[in-house]
């Protein structure tokens, strides 16, 4: 089985995940470099009849999205290179 129309369904949907999610993160106002915007990106993967989509970005999405735990400081090298 071709699976042609499961397949195109997994890719417009990876695209659109990934447009709203980069649409939130500029209405969010958490764009400083562009780094983290231009990395997001869907991945699909098909294994016989097996699918698997998944979002890969930077690193420090979490942060963005959910923030610092109080009581650290943040890493002075990464402030440096936001700086930078």
């Amino acid at each position: 089985m071709e699976f042609t129309n499961v397949i195109q369904f997994l890719n417009d949907f990876g695209r659109e995940l990934t447009d709203k999610y980069k649409s939130n993160i500029i209405k969010d106002d958490a764009v400083a470099s562009g780094e983290l915007l231009d990395s997001v990106k869907y991945i699909f993967n098909k294994k016989n009849t097996s699918f698997e989509i998944s979002m890969e970005m930077a690193e420090y999405w979490k942060y963005v999205e959910s923030g610092r735990k109080s009581g650290r400081f943040p890493p002075i090298s990464a402030i440096r290179e936001w700086v930078r």
